[in-house]
C-alpha cells in the first residue's frame, strides 16, 4: 500500500503560472496555499514525479523561474516548526480522504 505524504512546493518568481499550478495540484489528494508562491500537498506520488509535472506547466520552463520542493512527515515530532494561520494548522490535522477533489480550495 501507497503511504501518502505532505510536499511542500514554494516557487521564486514574481509572477509564477499560479493557474496553471492548482491545476497540476488538483492530481494531488489535498493541497493547501498558504502564500502567494507557496503550498502544501498531500499526495502519495513521490517528489521527483512532482518535480517533473510542475516543471511541465505551461510557464515553468524559463530559465528565471525556480522552485522548491521537501517531504515533511507531521506525525514525526519536530519534523516541521513555525508561524502560521490557525486555519492552516487545522488544514494540516484534518482527516484525509484518498479522493481527489473537485475543485481547487484558495485558503490564502
Amino acid at each position: 500500500m501507497v503511504t501518502a505524504h505532505y510536499i511542500h512546493v514554494s516557487v521564486a518568481h514574481e509572477s509564477p503560472p499560479i493557474t496553471g499550478l492548482e491545476k497540476c495540484f488538483n492530481s494531488a489528494l489535498d493541497w493547501y496555499r498558504y502564500s502567494d508562491y507557496s503550498w502544501v500537498l498531500y499526495t502519495t506520488t513521490d517528489i521527483d514525479t512532482w518535480r517533473d509535472r510542475i516543471r511541465k506547466v505551461r510557464g515553468m520552463k524559463m530559465a528565471e523561474v525556480i522552485f522548491f520542493m521537501c517531504v515533511f512527515d507531521p506525525t514525526v515530532s519536530k519534523s516541521y516548526s513555525g508561524y502560521m494561520t490557525k486555519d492552516f494548522w487545522d488544514w494540516l490535522k484534518e482527516s484525509r480522504s484518498r479522493e481527489p477533489r473537485e475543485e481547487p480550495v484558495d485558503r490564502s
